[in-house]
């Protein structure tokens, strides 16, 4: 009897196993499909952040721009591990969110009735966001905060000691590198924690606060000190602090509200794309097993929702990819709770995943043809037929190859896909991607620095006209005693330097 159990007991982990492999290969197919995609103008400008860094600039010194580091040293690596290219950052990325499908599929199967159930969470979560995105959604802030948020949340399970929750808080200050508004989801799993210690162990409150939130927090710190510690190296770490705690405050008496219109749009884009596995997870989180692991699913959500709206001045896209990894999670445990037979379950997850696989198929079919050692010129033609932007702001910066172009950096008001195909430096800090929600003191420094020593060509989008129009009028003054109108494409102006400076 003890042999037969041991028997289909052995089968089950198989099962499992096969399982958590074919999960795991759907998963790698569909990110290795996309790392050609081309970059988005935030992906751009991390791109062009991080090959600054690798030549020598300190970030928020000499390049600036009001996203904390966690991402330009993700796309820094990625770079250094892979090329700095838009394969670069996609193939680290590939590296990061399999290895998050991974530990969902294997942390997580003690939680299931059966473990091979568990294999079908990477396909809920990571295969679910490789098969929604595209170019202006792929390696956002948002798609790589899940990884670290499972890994806080999984060390702060029932049953674990102060050095779990330790290392639970270091996960939670990488989050917090990334994007520190989005860290707080973290501090919903310890509370979550201390009371279920109090609830099943009536452990006390103080019991708590030493043996779970002050070991959390001091590993919070020490992620915190570990970048503080970079910056203090490379002497920039007033620039950090500057970043992190007068920036934000300042920007909010700044920025514009985004159009509600956006959120609806937004939020239409996500659940379209996901309505599948959405659907599943509000079954899940209404009639799935009651443990902590919903528990913590659904103060995840509840977390992201907070913050989805403290955001008010984006409300892009991307920002509901904080949603989808405890959704993916929650929809697998509806599949579990709607019927225990096998067949009906594998037919849940198959149906799920169809119209991600719709989404999927143009890109993989487009692929086919490059994939045979990536060509860069094969990549090229792809890139530029998978984004207009590629193919228009490429034909309109050309010219700045050409024999006769003034050498030296530029400067854009505009996509830093620009800056990128172009292969020309930035010729001042900051980014004229965010004069927008800029302050006015970096705004005038710029300036001066532009009128200092003007570079041989600016380039000025539609969009950034108006806001130079509304912000620093005076600059635009400036330009026409200086510049001379060279060429106008469809997204902006190209202007030449023409004659001495003058200060704005």
């Amino acid at each position: 009897m003890r042999g037969e159990a041991g028997r289909l007991e052995g089968s089950r982990d198989r099962a499992a196993n096969v399982a958590t492999v074919a999960a795991a290969a759907f998963v790698t197919a569909a990110g290795f499909v996309q790392l050609p995609a081309p970059f988005h103008g935030d992906q751009a400008l991390f791109e062009v952040v991080a090959r600054a860094l690798r030549d020598g600039a300190r970030l928020y010194v000499d390049i600036w721009d009001n996203k904390q580091p966690g991402v330009f040293w993700f796309f820094l690596a990625g770079g250094h591990l892979f090329g700095f290219s838009e394969i670069g950052a996609h193939a680290l990325e590939l590296l990061w969110q399999t290895a998050c499908a991974l530990l969902l599929a294997l942390a997580l199967r003690p939680l299931f009735d059966r473990a091979a159930l568990a294999a079908a969470v990477p396909l809920a979560t990571v295969g679910a966001y490789y098969c929604a995105t595209g170019s202006r959604q792929m390696t956002q802030v948002e798609a790589l905060i899940g990884f670290p948020l499972f890994c806080s949340l999984w060390l702060s399970r029932p049953g674990r000691g102060p050095w779990a929750f330790f290392f639970s808080g270091v996960a939670a200050g990488i989050v917090a590198v990334f994007k520190q508004v989005i860290a707080p989801i973290a501090v919903v799993f310890w509370i979550l924690a201390v009371l279920r210690a109090r609830r099943d162990q009536k452990e006390p409150l103080s019991s708590s606060v030493r043996f779970r939130l002050l070991p959390a927090a001091a590993g919070v710190l020490a992620a915190l000190a570990a970048a503080a510690a970079w910056f203090a190296a490379h002497d920039s770490l007033g620039a950090l602090a500057w970043n992190v705690f007068v920036y934000p405050l300042g920007a909010l008496l700044v920025a514009q509200p985004a159009p509600r219109i956006r959120f609806f749009a937004s939020g239409f884009w996500f659940l379209s794309r996901c309505a599948p596995w959405i659907a599943l997870a509000v079954w899940g989180a209404f009639r799935g097993r009651r443990d902590w692991l919903r528990g913590d699913c659904i103060g995840w959500i509840a977390a992201a929702v907070v913050i989805l709206g403290a955001q008010r001045f984006s409300l892009w896209d991307y920002h509901f990819l904080m949603f989808v990894v405890p959704v993916g999670i929650l929809a697998v445990r509806g599949i579990e709770a709607i019927s225990t037979r096998t067949v009906v379950r594998v037919a849940l997850v198959a149906a799920a995943c169809v119209p991600g696989l719709i989404l999927l198929a143009p890109k993989a079919a487009a692929w086919v043809p490059i994939a045979p050692g990536f060509d860069p010129e094969a990549v090229a033609v792809y890139q530029r037929a998978q984004s207009t932007y590629y193919l228009d702001l490429g034909r309109e910066s050309a010219f700045l190859g050409e024999p006769d172009a003034l050498p030296g950096p530029i400067y854009v008001w505009g996509d830093p896909r620009i800056l990128l195909l172009s292969g020309r430096r930035q010729a001042v800090p900051l980014c004229g991607w965010a004069w927008e929600d800029m302050l006015d003191e970096p705004i005038a420094e710029a300036a001066r620095q532009l009128a200092a020593a003007p570079p041989p060509y600016l380039y000025v989008s539609a969009d950034a006209r108006n806001v130079l129009r509304r912000r620093v009028p005076a600059i635009l003054d400036w330009m026409k005693t200086v510049y001379e109108p060279l060429k106008t494409g469809g997204h902006g102006e190209w202007l030449k330097r023409a004659a001495a400076p003058s200060p704005p």
